[in-house]
């Protein structure tokens, strides 16, 4: 009995340390990846992103085919493996799957040099055929890498699967900004061929990263297993990989739709356009992403202990204080972008002329509210994991995708761009809404409207005046005019949450 219980403390800590590990992992490689965007949007400018960003949407439909599901089937079964006590099935698995994911991926590069040239052609990406035959290597690389990662998760070791992460990210920053810089000169096409060139380099670290951890792994499987071997995998990781292909392919889809209606409806570089929506303003964007992260990191452990518990009030109690949560988080971050969207643009991205950072200024306050609707989508997704609904965010957001386009179909014509950044609203505010139905039916509890949006909201408007003065008051003075705004703004909003007894600080 106090072996078992030993046992329990072990391994709960041992999960508890791991979770940790890849949560604080995963949040480094947002920032970086968030620098990475931004520092490429200064070089590329918005044509050059354009390309990139059209040509990384198919890159990463293709990786998703060739290795979408592989870690999570491949875990599972060497785990099971392990489990038994059977350590040379679990290794004959690995090297059996290695040799299966370098075929997928040999496929899955031979797909992109081949046919690189006419899918940017029917893409309307000008020169993506370089851009995507430079993504050929990755595809390879990550497939190897997809089988190591599981064989690693299966065995519980966490740290290898941070550490290649950090390290992908890290060299596709300093790799793909150097490349892209040095082959600027010889046009926008050839710096984004460079920016993907640093995608191929940085997963060849990363699978080197696993390939040192593993070591040299041999174990030939049996005549007649590697067959049962592929076939196992292909069953377990099949149906995890066609859900993961879903939001790819729709993301793929909505940049083509964008190109196209552009090019019909809209006046100037379809390309360009479409490049400073999705390359400078959708990262600004994305940047509150990481405060959703960290909710959703503290919500998702402390709903799952409510349910197993079977403690109904804690239950409620904990749900209703992460909507709270991402409520007063949410609503400030909007209003501060939409007042701030020149200044922000301005000294984030250095490369944009006056005309393109007034359409980008349009474009941002447009898919201001999107900021907020995604983080309330991502961090109530959460809570219906918590709750035992694993596949219900996945589905709502792609519910959603399929609503983005919709609008895109209706608005574009009429509004051009704009029209997208309004479908990037639709986006998020479909999957926010679907969940918090979810979450309110599942969780069999109330949220009081006044507690979570309208107190966050009366502060968010004298928060929004203190900055306007604040604003008018440095002269509209760029950088320290926009941060002793966005400084007093933060003072006015939490000091009004507290005059009002808003703030959840008990309950957290």
């Amino acid at each position: 009995m106090k072996k078992n219980r030993r046992f329990k403390r072990k391994y709960g800590g041992q999960m508890i340390r791991g979770a940790l590990l890849m949560t604080g992992a995963g949040i480094l490689c947002k920032l970086i990846g968030m620098l990475h965007r931004i520092w490429l949007g200064n070089i590329l400018g918005a044509g050059g992103v354009g390309r990139y960003q059209l040509a990384y949407s198919v890159y990463g439909v293709l990786l998703t085919a060739v290795s979408g599901g592989i870690p999570q089937a491949v875990a599972a079964l060497t785990a099971g493996s392990l489990a038994k006590g059977d350590t040379l099935s679990a290794v004959q698995r690995l090297c059996a799957v290695r040799r299966w994911m370098c075929g997928l991926g040999l496929a899955g590069a031979v797909v992109l040099i081949v046919c690189g040239e006419c899918l940017a052609k029917w893409m309307g990406i000008p020169g993506g055929g370089r851009i995507l035959q430079a993504a050929a290597p990755a595809v390879l690389f990550t497939a190897l890498t997809a089988a190591y990662r599981g064989y690693a998760q299966g065995r519980q070791a966490v740290f290898p699967c941070a550490a290649a992460q950090v390290c992908e990210q890290a060299v596709k920053l300093a790799a793909g900004i150097w490349l892209a810089a040095k082959w600027m000169g010889r046009g926008e096409g050839w710096g984004a061929v460079g920016a993907m060139t640093g995608v191929s380099i940085s997963e060849l670290c990363g699978l080197l990263v696993m390939g040192l951890w593993t070591g040299k792994v041999r174990g030939q499987p049996e005549k007649g297993m590697f067959s049962r071997y592929i076939a196992q995998l292909t069953k377990l990781s099949l149906p995890v990989t066609m859900g993961m292909a879903v939001l790819p392919i729709l993301g793929s889809i909505d940049g083509v739709l964008c190109i196209r209606l552009l090019q019909r409806y809209a006046e100037g570089d379809s390309t360009a356009l479409y490049g400073l929506y999705s390359g400078f303003v959708m990262p600004v964007m994305h940047l509150p992403g990481v405060i959703a992260s960290a909710v959703s990191v503290c919500a998702l452990p402390a709903v799952a202990s409510a349910v197993a518990e079977g403690r109904q009030e804690r239950l409620h109690n904990r749900l209703s204080i992460s909507i709270k949560v991402i409520c007063m988080a949410g609503l400030p971050l909007v209003i501060g972008m939409w007042l701030l969207a020149e200044p922000l643009l301005a000294a984030l991205y250095r490369s944009l002329s006056a005309q393109e950072l007034q359409t980008g200024e349009y474009l941002m306050r447009l898919a201001a509210p999107g900021v907020f609707f995604a983080m309330l989508a991502q961090v109530s997704g959460t809570l219906l994991q918590g709750l035992g609904r694993m596949s219900r965010p996945a589905v709502n957001m792609a519910v959603g995708a399929v609503c983005r386009l919709l609008t895109e179909w209706l608005l574009i014509p009429r509004m051009g761009i704009g029209g997208a950044a309004i479908g990037g609203v639709v986006c998020f505010a479909v999957p926010a809404a679907l969940n918090m139905w979810a979450v309110k039916r599942r969780g069999n509890g109330s949220y009081p409207l006044s507690k979570c949006l309208l107190q966050p909201l009366l502060a968010g408007i004298w928060m929004a005046g203190g900055m306007a003065a604040v604003w008018q008051l440095m002269g509209s003075g760029g950088v320290w005019g926009m941060l002793c705004a966005g400084v007093a703004g933060t003072g006015i909003y939490v000091g009004s949450l507290w005059l009002m007894h808003a703030l959840p600080l008990r309950e957290i």
